[in-house]
């Protein structure tokens, strides 16, 4: 992503609702929302709550709907810190399932997650090609 030349700041920069006690995630977080699109990176200020954890996966979406109040991304520290091209694509991807309002389907409806899944993974395509990428 290197080719990016910086949007101007997000009025809600500062409001991120991020748990986690790593500053270098934040700010990678942070970075990385300057690349998408405008209305998506506010969306994910106003709407989201970013966890960082220590889990086997990836990272992973909660809509709004199966929580009080804030959709969560949450986020693998390992990957942030071993492999951070995937970090970069998992954040993206979790970011294009809030953007798209998929819902968690945890396995009631395959071909309908499969579906989610696919639109993901074309919008995240779209954004890593608008940055160059």
């Amino acid at each position: 992503m290197s080719s990016y030349t910086q949007q101007k700041n997000i009025s809600a920069m500062n409001d991120l609702f991020f748990f986690g006690d790593n500053g270098d995630v934040k700010a990678a977080v942070e970075f990385l929302l300057k690349k998408l699109p405008t209305k998506v990176a506010e969306t994910i200020y106003q709407d989201c709550i970013v966890i960082v954890i220590n889990d086997t996966l990836d990272g992973y979406y909660i809509p709004a709907e199966l929580v009080t109040g804030k959709s969560i991304i949450v986020l693998n520290y390992e990957l942030f810190r071993s492999k951070y091209n995937k970090f970069i694509t998992t954040f993206f991807h979790e970011v294009a399932h809030h953007w798209l309002k998929h819902a968690v389907l945890f396995g009631r409806d395959s071909q309908r997650e499969k579906i989610q899944e696919k639109e993901a993974e074309e919008l995240v395509s779209q954004w890593l090609l608008r940055n160059g990428d």
